[in-house]
């Protein structure tokens, strides 16, 4: 009985310890971005990539980030940790600053 229990007690520790960093993550907005440009001589320069540079959390505050391929509105997944954000936009790669 006693070992049962303590194999209760081992998975749900082990369950609780992986899945703690994911309950950090915040969804932010991305709220600034930068355009990469293709310049030739006969056209004017046209936007190739756009990444997102600014992200803001629900509560206003802004984190500068680096995600490439996001526009402003985008939504973003974030994880804060020391006051640096890493963020992914939803459903890409995640790209740290």
């Amino acid at each position: 009985m006693i070992r049962q229990l303590i194999i209760t007690v081992g998975c749900a520790v082990a369950v609780m310890l992986v899945m703690a960093p994911l309950a950090s993550a915040v969804q932010m907005t991305c709220s600034g971005q930068a355009e990469s440009f293709l310049s030739s001589a006969a056209a004017p320069p046209n936007p190739i990539r756009t990444d997102c540079v600014m992200a803001q959390s629900p509560d206003g505050q802004a984190f500068p980030v680096q995600v490439k391929n996001a526009k402003i509105g985008d939504k973003l997944t974030c994880t804060v940790k020391e006051g640096k954000a890493a963020c992914a936009n939803v459903g890409g790669a995640p790209s740290a600053d």
